[in-house]
Order: structure tokens, then C-alpha cells, then sequence
């Protein structure tokens, strides 16, 4: 596990993360950075994704993003650069059994 300032996971080089050119998120869970196991919990649903093949899951700390609620930690499968394909991604991640919904990260 890689860490950014003891807190939002790093996304490995060569996923795409959320940004002003793939602002498209599918998001799976946001857990309240306030509850005192909460990252615990995110790192585990992230881990659950990533087994179920869902490779680029990865944490973030939600007050880096301008259109998120704080203060979250939240779990997001994947960045696009259009609604399209995450809504693609969303109707993947559902049909593998998890709940999850499209939002624009910018």
C-alpha cells in the first residue's frame, strides 16, 4: 500500500485517475472519514474490486475534489474522459453485484 500524506491511497502508474481530462468517475463507496475504521473499510471494498477484476479501484480522499462532498473516503473504479464509457464501467461494476454511480470528479 502506498500512501499520499499518511492518508489517499496512490494510484499505481498507468491507471487513470480522475482529473480534468478524464473527469468521469464511477464511484462504488464513500465511507465517512470520520468513522474510526473508515479507510479500513474503503481499502477493503477497493481490495474486493480489484479481485473481481476490477484493476484500477483505488481510494481518495474526497476533499481533493472539487464536486465532492468532504469528507469522505471514497472508492472509485475508474476515470474517463466521457460519461459514456464510465456509465459502461457502472453497468460492469452492477452486474458483478456492487452498487455504484457515475459522477464528475471536475
Amino acid at each position: 500500500r502506498r500512501y499520499c500524506h499518511g492518508e489517499a491511497l496512490i494510484p499505481d502508474p498507468g491507471k487513470k485517475v480522475p482529473s480534468a481530462s478524464t473527469p468521469w468517475v464511477v464511484i462504488a463507496s464513500s465511507i465517512d472519514q470520520n468513522i474510526p475504521d473508515g479507510m479500513k473499510q474503503a481499502e477493503e471494498k477497493a481490495r474486493a474490486l480489484r479481485s473481481a477484476r476490477f484493476s484500477d479501484t483505488t481510494v481518495y480522499d474526497s476533499k481533493k475534489y472539487p464536486t465532492f462532498k468532504c469528507c469522505f473516503w471514497t472508492v472509485i473504479v475508474g476515470a474517463f474522459s466521457s460519461q459514456p464509457e464510465a456509465v459502461d464501467l457502472q453497468n460492469r461494476v452492477k452486474s458483478a453485484g456492487v452498487e455504484a454511480y457515475v459522477k464528475k470528479a471536475f
